[in-house]
């Protein structure tokens, strides 16, 4: 037996008055305008018979399939319900939302506030007083610390480079002053140059030159220079500044205060003064050596002049017996040239060896003087024979040098007449003797009187 009750509009109403909720029902196989429920019968089947879907914002539908009393899907009931549980979780969604972002807000006020209180204020106390410390330029002065924490160990960090910035610098002032006490009490003049002006002078280019140091350090270095130094002074100047000035040391003259000219040697060295190319420059007052050197120079001349004037030959002995020296007198006297004497060694001669020369001239090389008179000497190349006196005077050179000055006496000729006069005087006292021989004036002119 079949039991069946009719669907019709009014057992649907009665249907929805029951469960509260707006039902109805559709016949699953007519054609349908509406297209959520289009959508639900494409997605029904016998497999699937539920199907949901959000319609709006504010509601949702359910939809199953009812079978017949064949089995046969037939109709489609449809529930309309408000979607009262997802509207309330888009306010709970919004309310978090407003809320999180509330926080956020708050959270980064409190992050500003702190970070400003705790890392940029003290931060940027940290800066201001660093700052204060390199303005002043008193690496003495500390930086505050407070606290234990990460700042507080910058400042201990950087007051522990101030205290060896202040150390540093204490020992750069000492330095300073010491070397500035050597400079201004050098007794050598130094002064610096630079682009051709005075940068500095000492005490002693002051006490030099007679100006002040204001007034070397105002002008071009070039006008305390005397006028005859100026050009070679300014070229060896920038050719030191090139880099092909080879010789650092010179001498020049100088003009001072009063208008005195001033020898001085300088002793140049190129360095770097405040990054530009600059000299340094030792200056040695030689007004004195070199007027010492005028008048050496003049003896020597003058020395030179006597010995090549003098009427005796003359030749200077080494300390190892060679000959340096030879007057032109000593070239007439030996008949050898000046070249062939020059160079000779002395102590070599076998004359010499066999005269007896040797020794007396060793002698003189030890100081003491000798003299050797009538020496019957042959030259050694030009074989000239002659009688000569010897006589040979130790001194020293200027190095302190052992040396031996010899004067050699050609007495030949003097010799020579006295062995005549001997023999005009033997015939006059012999017995016959021609009577020209007594006259009186060839007694006269002998130097005898009977």
């Amino acid at each position: 037996m079949i039991m069946a009750r009719y669907l019709d509009d009014a057992e649907i109403a009665r249907f929805a008055e029951l469960t509260d909720l707006p039902l109805s029902v559709h016949r699953f196989s007519e054609p349908t305008s509406s297209s959520d429920l289009q959508m639900a019968k494409s997605f029904l089947s016998e497999q699937t018979p539920t199907f949901i879907q959000p319609l709006s914002e504010e509601s949702i539908a359910g939809y199953t399939l009812l079978e017949d009393i064949y089995g046969k899907p037939a109709p489609v009931l449809k529930v309309d319900t408000p979607r009262s549980i997802y509207g309330q979780g888009q306010a709970t969604l919004r309310y978090l939302i407003l809320l999180i972002v509330a926080v956020a807000l708050a959270f980064s006020v409190v992050i500003m506030l702190a970070s400003n209180r705790l890392v940029l204020s003290p931060l940027s106390q940290l800066n201001d007083n660093v700052n204060d410390i390199g303005k002043s330029g008193d690496p003495s002065r500390r930086v505050p610390v407070t606290g234990r924490d990460e700042f507080a160990n910058l400042a201990g960090a950087i007051n522990e480079r101030l205290a060896s910035m202040e150390e540093f610098q204490h020992e750069l002032r000492t330095s300073e002053k010491k070397y500035r006490v050597l400079v201004e009490n050098a007794n050598e003049a130094i002064i610096v140059v630079q682009d051709g002006l005075l940068k500095y002078a000492n005490h002693k280019a002051v006490e030099i030159t007679g100006y002040s140091k204001e007034e070397l350090t105002s002008g071009p270095f070039v006008d305390f220079i005397h006028p005859d130094d100026q050009q070679m002074v300014v070229e060896r100047y920038f050719k030191r500044l090139q880099g092909e000035e080879r010789s650092p040391i010179y001498s020049f003259g100088l003009s001072d205060k009063e208008g005195n000219s001033i020898w001085v040697e300088v002793n140049a060295v190129l360095i770097t003064w405040e990054g530009r190319p600059t000299t340094l420059n030792f200056l040695s007052d030689i007004t004195e050596r070199r007027r010492a050197e005028e008048e050496i120079n003049k003896l020597y001349q003058m020395t030179h002049d006597i010995l090549e004037k003098a009427p005796f030959g003359i030749f200077v002995i080494d300390g190892e017996g060679t000959v340096e020296y030879v007057n032109p007198v000593m070239e007439v006297i030996s008949g050898d040239t000046k070249e062939q004497l020059k160079n000779m060694n002395v102590l070599e001669l076998p004359t010499y060896q066999k005269l007896g020369l040797v020794d007396k001239i060793k002698s003189a090389l030890q100081g003491e003087p000798f003299f050797m008179g009538s020496v019957e000497y042959t030259s050694h190349y030009a074989k000239k024979k002659s009688i000569r006196n010897f006589t040979g005077m130790p001194f020293r050179d200027e190095d302190g040098r052992r040396k031996a000055l010899v004067f050699v006496e050609d007495i030949t000729g003097l010799k020579d007449a006295s062995l005549l006069l001997q023999s005009l005087v033997t015939a006059e006292q012999s017995p016959g003797s021609h009577p020209a021989l007594r006259h009186p004036r060839t007694r006269d002119t002998s130097g005898y009187n009977s």
